[in-house]
């Protein structure tokens, strides 16, 4: 009879395939968690509603500090050496899950995800109507 303690378990024995390492199911939820992030922090940063002119550059920061910085502030806050800075598949999957946010985000004709017109936002106060 087989018993889960007999399963073998990712922690016992780290995968390393490069200069990234899988070492347990912790490992991946964490990268999934970073992906997403970053993916988030270049959408928000694509956004028209406050769209700041970023190029890709800045769009890759924004989604650098979005992903590594939550796991970055949790490892220091319990002591640890942060994963992101030990672990370059950290830095790698935030970079393409930026570029893929800088791609994604608002191409022509996707503004209607956020109820825009292809036009940009008027400033606050500003009339709609023209006067005659």
């Amino acid at each position: 009879m087989i018993t889960l303690l007999d399963l073998p378990v990712f922690a016992d024995a780290p995968v390393t395939v490069g200069g990234f390492k899988w070492a347990g199911s912790f490992t991946t939820v964490d990268l999934i968690a970073a992906s997403t992030n970053a993916l988030n922090g270049a959408l928000l940063a694509r956004r028209p509603d406050h769209y700041k002119q970023f190029t890709i550059v800045g769009v890759i920061l924004m989604a650098l500090l979005a992903g590594l910085g939550g796991g970055i502030t949790r490892d220091i806050m319990v002591g640890e050496v942060p994963a992101a800075l030990t672990n370059p598949a950290y830095i790698l999957l935030c970079l393409l899950f930026g570029f893929i946010g800088y791609h994604l985000a608002y191409a022509k004709g996707q503004l209607f995800r956020e109820g825009m017109s292809s036009a940009r936002p008027r400033a606050a106060g500003s009339s709609t109507s023209r006067a005659a």
